[in-house]
């Protein structure tokens, strides 16, 4: 097959997934050429190191403004820029699209574009595309999600900051209809859709009305690998710097941990909130937990904390799948997950992790617990080990996509 494959993202999971299936596909003799955007080119694991031919487009978009004040003032300047963003946008993704339609390939294999979840690229593509939707804009259509995006809230008595307070909601919700309608206009328009878990498969048929084909991602079994370093005394937590990404409430489980073996929080993460760090740190030191934040981590430096930590706690807001759980599976490191979302799909609770509900005081047993059992924690890394090997090595992974996409070209 003749494979165009489309991503606009930053170094995320996402991202390193999009590699791994590009470069499965080229060790089975397919051709692939990548498409994406100057800003989110390059890196360990860019999908440019393993394709045939590479096409980047150099146009750059910025969705914020941090000079402008007051805030209301922000957000209609803000919201303008979106809007004629948008359409620059989707003018550049057509003209992709018509670089694309007339280079004949068999098949797109599209990703996301960090500005509108679903590219504008689906609208405009003629050639037969699968769309590949991590998850769905759960901000918008997930609940549980929508409770931590909260609006602004002013319950004082002053007439002039209540009108203020409700044109800030008013604008911040004409700027998420443009994101919401821009997504699910984009999603529609895909020729076929792919997800990463039977969790994910219902939260797009619930938001879209579509049914999508559950093909999941991997783990590379060969850089993720034991390594036999003397595990230090801190817990690992990783994912985006926001509030669904719910690290304080790790915090908040560390903080319930006898003083004697208490070990102190490393997280990891990217994007978010930027109000957000700020206010782990506070909580940390208000409840005497050691915290250490990292950010833009290289993927071998990654690699090294998996090795070094002695639990992964991961408990995020209704997670599609959890990729970096696999991660730190394939590592041997043992595993506290949240028991909702996709990780009731990657992890086995009691043989190869600990699934807890969202409950601070049972997650803070779970961590005690595998802290004072050395034997429990190594046979769990070695379940977890001999379960990622036997079900989510990238080979496994890249067949069944292989055999996706001849299905879909055959019908």
């Amino acid at each position: 097959m003749k494979i165009a494959c489309f991503q606009n993202l930053p170094a995320s999971g996402a991202r390193r997934a999009l590699y791994h299936f590009a470069k499965g596909l080229k060790e089975k003799g397919h051709s692939l050429d990548y498409y994406t955007f100057k800003k989110n080119s390059g890196g360990l694991f860019s999908p440019e190191l393993v394709a045939d031919n590479t096409y980047i487009c150099d146009k750059e978009f910025k969705m914020t403004c941090k000079t402008i004040k007051p805030y209301f003032l922000k957000l209609i300047y803000v919201y303008f820029l979106r809007e004629k963003y948008y359409q620059e946008m989707n003018l550049c993704y057509k003209k992709m699209a018509e670089d694309i339609d007339q280079r004949g390939y068999d098949l797109v294999f599209s990703h996301n574009c960090q500005f509108t979840q679903a590219p504008f690229l689906l609208r405009h593509l003629k050639t037969p595309t699968i769309y590949y939707a991590h998850e769905p804009l759960r901000a918008f259509y997930d609940s549980t999600v929508k409770n931590y995006y909260d609006p602004i809230i002013y319950e004082g008595k002053n007439v002039f900051k209540k009108f203020k307070t409700l044109l800030e909601n008013k604008l911040l919700d004409l700027q998420a209809q443009l994101f919401k309608n821009a997504d699910a206009t984009n999603i529609h328009a895909a020729h076929s859709v792919l997800t990463n878990s039977q969790f994910t498969k219902k939260a797009i048929f619930n938001a879209y009305g579509i049914s999508a084909e559950v093909c999941q991602p991997g783990v590379d079994i060969h850089f993720f690998s034991p390594k036999n370093e003397v595990r230090e005394n801190y817990v690992l937590s990783v994912g985006g710097l926001a509030k669904s990404k719910m690290h304080h409430f790790v915090v908040e489980a560390l903080s319930k941990i006898n003083k004697d073996i208490q070990p102190r929080l490393v997280v990891i993460g990217q994007w978010g909130d930027p109000e957000y760090p700020g206010y782990l740190l506070n909580l940390a030191k208000e409840l005497d937990v050691p915290l250490e934040l990292k950010r833009d981590i290289t993927d071998q430096e990654l690699l090294t904390i998996y090795h070094k930590t002695k639990i992964f706690v991961f408990v995020p807001v209704m997670e599609p799948l959890g990729l970096v759980t696999l991660e730190a599976m394939a590592c041997k490191t043992p595993v506290v997950a949240i028991k909702e979302g996709g990780l009731l799909e990657t992890v086995k609770d009691g043989k190869t992790g600990i699934l807890v509900n969202r409950d601070v005081d049972q997650c803070a047993r779970a961590i005690e617990r595998v802290l004072r059992d050395e034997s429990l924690a190594q046979s769990m890394g070695e379940n977890a080990r001999k379960e990622v090997e036997a079900s989510w090595s990238w080979e496994k992974c890249c067949d069944r996509l292989e055999n996706t996409f001849l299905k879909f070209l055959n019908k």
